[in-house]
């Protein structure tokens, strides 16, 4: 019996338990079509595994039973019909009551998002040098009306909001003074955000 990854290259048995679980883990399931003798007197025995990326493969069910009855990969231009009989299907449960597999992650995705914008918001804050703050007109005899406000907040929230924007100097017209709005990633506490994130992401395994 041999090993066989979805592009067709040979594996080690590590490296099919690897693509299994890496399947398993990151989608919650994993799919082991069964490739099997077609003539002679082995005829049906299994002879290879292969692992299929989960993304590619949707299940048709019975109507009676709700049971699949086949499990269809389609892969670019590539299609391929698997009985029930010729695939392992392992899966993590599914609290939706489908018979799809549902990743860990799926409970983390918040907790995912968080950590991403604050990498993103850590390299943008090296990225885009300098300090937080805002350079504004200083001339007190000068008033905004509620309209121009919500202007300048939108201008400001289109061109400076989220974390890719994140160190940026925000610059207006007039005479200047400087603001400032913001602290270091230390003292914004990214890094110990992120401890907590990665705590938080290992704990839904």
């Amino acid at each position: 019996l041999c090993w066989i990854c979805c592009t067709g290259q040979t594996h080690t048995r590590a490296e099919f338990i690897e693509n299994v679980f890496g399947y398993k883990l990151l989608t919650g399931e994993c799919f082991i079509p069964k490739i099997r003798v077609l003539t002679g007197q082995n005829a049906g025995r299994v002879i290879q595994l292969i692992t299929v990326p989960p993304q590619f493969v949707s299940i048709s069910l019975e109507e009676s039973t709700g049971m699949p009855k086949s499990f269809n990969y389609v892969n670019g231009r590539y299609q391929e019909q698997i009985a029930p009989q010729d695939i392992v299907y392992t899966k993590y449960w599914n609290p939706d009551g489908t018979v799809r597999g549902v990743s860990p992650l799926a409970a983390a995705r918040k907790v995912i998002a968080q950590s991403n914008d604050a990498y993103e918001a850590s390299m943008k804050l090296i990225k885009n040098l300098g300090p937080m703050g805002i350079l504004t007109i200083s001339d007190d005899n000068i008033q905004y009306d509620q309209t121009q406000v919500d202007a300048l907040q939108k201008k400001y929230e289109e061109k400076y909001g989220g974390p890719a924007n994140y160190g940026k100097i925000l610059i207006t017209g007039g005479k200047m003074n400087w603001i400032t709005t913001g602290a270091k990633a230390e003292d914004l506490g990214l890094w110990e955000g992120q401890k907590a994130s990665m705590r938080d992401i290992c704990n839904v395994y």
